[in-house]
């Protein structure tokens, strides 16, 4: 699935860099080739997910956390270095994010690999009565990704047509400056979801109805008061 992501994006970057977005300052050339490597560093990151998502399940946050902050800052230092010292160009930024996202995927599956504990001899294989067992609930979820992923990204399809793509960075800065609410309420689900799933499978409705409250009430109090002094404060930031 990544890899047709990435030769998707890959194959029409010609036609985006041409009839979609307006660039001002760089070439269609240069535009074109900035989202053919934007494809290659989809690519590269999207096993990420994955084994993020093993680790979770297995509710090992804490060196999820670390493999993330370690890699995370490999790719966006590093990028500053590469800017900095090698090419100020959106290609070497583009080319070092394929780069750092295949060494993050690699990391994250070294990681649950090991965490998995396989038996001794044991060799990896593929179950499809696993997947069988599951099609239905993993159906409906994918689906519910697919359309929160569009209606996600929908102002910013209908933006980069409409705008010149220097306007376009800035709200998209806007909305990455905006999203960091969100990232409070993603860190508290995934800390989360792993032990109510648990307590659910053991039955343990008491002790899920008490983490329960408190995750909500430790949430509320943290995310509602940020968003109640950004919103009316906002020339302060």
């Amino acid at each position: 699935m990544g890899l047709a992501a990435g030769l998707l994006v890959v194959v029409a970057a010609d036609w985006i860099g041409h009839s979609w977005v307006h660039p001002k300052v760089m070439s269609e050339a240069s535009v074109s080739h900035a989202i053919m490597l934007m494809g290659a560093a989809l690519a590269c990151m999207w096993p990420t997910s994955l084994y993020a998502g093993g680790l979770t399940g297995l509710q090992r946050q804490v060196l999820l956390n670390v493999v993330n902050i370690v890699m995370y800052t490999v790719r966006f230092a590093g990028a500053l270095l590469v800017l900095w010292l090698i090419s100020p160009t959106i290609q070497a930024f583009f080319l070092w994010q394929a780069i750092a996202g295949l060494a993050h995927a690699a990391a994250l599956a070294v990681c649950l690999w090991r965490n998995l504990g396989p038996a001794a001899g044991a060799t990896a294989a593929f179950q499809w009565e696993r997947l069988r067992s599951v099609w239905q609930f993993a159906a409906a979820l994918w689906i519910v990704t697919v359309l929160y992923t569009v209606v996600n990204a929908a102002d910013r399809v209908i933006l980069s047509k409409m705008v010149s793509l220097e306007e376009f960075g800035y709200y998209s800065v806007a909305g990455l400056a905006a999203g960091a609410f969100a990232r409070l309420f993603t860190a508290m689900f995934t800390a989360l979801c792993p032990r109510f799933a648990q307590l659910a499978a053991l039955n343990q409705t008491d002790e899920l109805k008490l983490l329960y409250h408190r995750g909500s009430q430790v949430l509320a109090v943290i995310l509602f008061s940020l968003v109640a002094v950004t919103a009316f404060f906002p020339k302060k930031y």
